[in-house]
C-alpha cells in the first residue's frame, strides 16, 4: 500500500505517456497520445504538472473529464441497434492519470481480486474459465443418485454502466486503499460530463451519474 500511498512522480507520467498506444482516437480536446509523445520537450513539463498536482487536489481532474460517446459498429453491416456498442473517447490527459493509477494497481491487483476472475488482471487467462466450465458441465453429467444439479449463467453485459458509484467508493474503503488514491478514483469516476457524437456533429454535454447522487460528497 505504500507505493499506492506515494505521491506521483514525473517519471511516472512520462512512462505512461510513452506507453501509451500513440495513435489511437482522440477525446474532445483532439491530441492524442502520440502528439504528447513527438511535443513532449513542449507540452512535457505541463502535463506533469497537472498530473502530478491532481493527486493533492484531484477537484482539477474536472477540467479535463470530458468525453464523447460514439457509436462503433460490431459488424460490416448492422442493422439493429444492438450492433452498435458505445465508446467513450477520453481526453489524453485524463488517459495519462488514468494510466500511471493503473500502472501502480498493477503490482498488487491480484492479491485482491478473487482467483475466479480471470479476465483483466495481468497473469491470468480467461480461457481458463472456459475450461472450468466445461469440466463442470462434463461432471452435472456424469452425477448419480437422487440429487440434480444446474449450472445458472449470468449476463454481465454493461455491468459497469450499471455499478452504483457509492459501491465503488464502498469497496475502495473496505479494501483500505489510500485516501488519497481513492479521491483520485472517486473524482474521476464522479466528475466526467459527456456528449454523443453522431455524424460528426456533438449533443449538448450533460453529467451522467450512477447510484445516490450524494455517495460522492465525502471526497475532496
Amino acid at each position: 500500500m505504500d507505493r499506492l500511498a506515494a505521491p506521483i512522480d514525473k517519471d511516472e507520467v512520462r512512462r505512461a505517456v510513452f506507453n501509451m498506444n500513440p495513435w489511437k482516437a482522440a477525446g474532445p480536446d483532439g491530441y492524442p497520445a502520440g502528439f504528447y509523445q513527438k511535443s513532449w520537450e513542449i507540452v512535457g513539463e505541463t502535463v506533469c504538472d497537472f498530473v502530478v498536482n491532481a493527486w493533492s487536489r484531484p477537484s482539477i481532474i474536472e477540467e479535463v473529464n470530458q468525453t464523447d460517446i460514439c457509436l462503433i459498429p460490431k459488424v460490416a453491416q448492422p442493422e439493429y441497434i444492438m450492433q452498435f456498442p458505445p465508446i467513450s473517447l477520453c481526453n489524453t490527459n485524463y488517459k495519462i492519470l488514468s494510466k500511471v493509477i493503473v500502472e501502480r494497481l498493477k503490482e498488487g491487483i491480484a492479491r485482491l481480486v478473487s482467483p475466479y476472475q480471470t479476465g483483466f488482471v495481468p497473469g491470468r487467462n480467461i480461457h481458463a474459465n472456459i475450461i472450468v466450465a466445461s469440466e463442470m458441465v462434463h461432471t452435472m453429467r456424469r452425477m448419480k443418485g437422487g440429487r440434480g444439479a444446474f449450472a445458472l449463467k449470468v449476463d454481465l453485459t454493461k455491468a459497469y454502466d450499471k455499478l452504483s458509484w457509492e459501491f465503488i467508493w464502498r469497496t475502495l474503503m473496505e479494501i483500505k486503499f489510500p485516501e488519497a488514491l481513492i479521491n483520485v478514483v472517486m473524482h474521476a469516476v464522479t466528475s466526467v460530463v459527456t456528449n454523443v457524437k453522431w455524424n460528426g456533429a456533438r449533443s449538448e454535454y450533460f453529467r451522467p451519474h450512477r447510484g445516490r447522487q450524494t455517495a460522492w460528497l465525502e471526497f475532496r
